[in-house]
């Protein structure tokens, strides 16, 4: 479900465990085999062909289940943070395509993709057709971003990506509504 896949149905999950998760590498094997073990018993259960099992079995069990729920939150961790950077990746990306759109559209397009902020600052934010915090919002964007992993891992918030994105929607809208006016004054 947080990897955009809908729940699979107990005969499935191994399945989709082992396609989504330990085939990418996200997972250890050991861990699907957990899961397609404990269907199977349930299984097995359900159809009363499993009525008594020893005490070793059930503590076997407890031992594995406990180390795959700590698995679990742990992958759930790593899966939220490539979430939040794929957010981010793809805000920036965004941020960069509608500076390059806006800068087209007034012919000021740079040759160079690293003059692209200052010329986006100078033609947009400097002569105050969007509002000066795009710019702080384009500096925070870009820090985000360049944080080392392990640092990225620590300060970014949910909160603060997914409003960094808000703004990046923001943006876009007011630059359109922006160079529409200034179309019209033509």
């Amino acid at each position: 479900m947080f990897m955009g896949v809908d729940p699979p149905v107990p005969s499935k999950a191994y399945d989709e465990v082992k396609k989504h998760l330990v085939d990418p590498g996200i997972l250890e094997q050991k861990y699907a085999d957990w899961l397609r073990d404990i269907i199977d018993i349930r299984k097995k259960i359900e159809h009363k062909e499993l009525m008594e099992v020893k005490g070793e079995f059930v503590d076997e069990w407890i031992e594995k289940s406990e180390e795959f729920i700590k698995k679990m939150f742990q992958l759930l961790s790593v899966l939220e943070f490539r979430k939040k950077e794929k957010i981010l990746e793809r805000t920036h990306e965004v941020m960069y395509k509608a500076a390059i759109a806006a800068l087209k559209t007034i012919h000021k397009l740079p040759k160079k993709p690293e003059e692209i902020p200052i010329l986006f600052k100078k033609e947009f934010i400097d002569k105050k057709i969007v509002e000066g915090y795009y710019w702080d919002i384009w500096n925070r964007i870009e820090s985000m971003k360049n944080l080392p992993e392990k640092q990225r891992i620590e300060k970014l918030s949910d909160k603060e990506v997914y409003k960094m994105r808000e703004y990046v929607r923001n943006l876009i809208r007011d630059l359109a509504k922006a160079l529409k006016e200034k179309e019209k004054k033509k």
